[in-house]
């Protein structure tokens, strides 16, 4: 199995990229949980278009406000259930203590909250990205647009 790793400050948390059939099912729950949501980003993202700037702040509010209606139909206790199967079947561990087990997982991010939910979806993320390979480009594609629209969010409300 393929090794990958992630560094969060001075720790380095390690994953192995589960056999296909685990990691089937993790694509098939994401599809199931997070599709809806993912259909609403690709309006929300082309409606900007290229540039954030000059889409206007009405437009931006209504995307999130759409986005923000289908992220409450998304069952929390589902995704934790997610994560936690990406973190177990991807055997998760940290300067070689495991945290593939809720007892383990608890100890670590007991003293590591910030890490939890970074480390979570960057599990999950590499058990599936094989996947959908087409992903990657659109969620960096999602990354730069938010990031872009924060700004001119901040920007606005500064002139305010």
């Amino acid at each position: 199995m393929e090794k990958r790793e992630k560094a969060v400050d001075d720790r380095v948390y390690t994953m192995l990229v589960p056999p296909v059939r685990p990691a089937m099912r993790l694509c098939t729950r994401v599809s199931v949980l997070i599709g809806p949501v993912l259909g609403t980003l690709i309006p929300m993202v082309k409606s900007l278009g290229t540039d954030v700037e000059n889409a206007g702040w009405d437009k931006l509010r209504l995307s999130l406000d759409d986005f923000g209606s289908v992220l409450d139909k998304v069952d929390p206790d589902k995704v934790d259930a997610l994560f936690m199967e990406a973190v177990t079947s991807s055997k998760l561990t940290c300067g070689g203590q495991t945290l593939c087990t809720e007892a383990d997982f608890e100890r670590h991010f007991m003293n590591h909250r910030g890490d939890v939910y970074p480390v979570s979806i960057w599990v999950l993320w590499e058990c599936i990205r094989d996947f959908f390979p087409q992903l990657g480009a659109f969620a960096q594609t999602v990354k730069d647009k938010t990031a872009q629209a924060v700004m001119v969010s901040r920007s606005l409300q500064g002139g305010k």
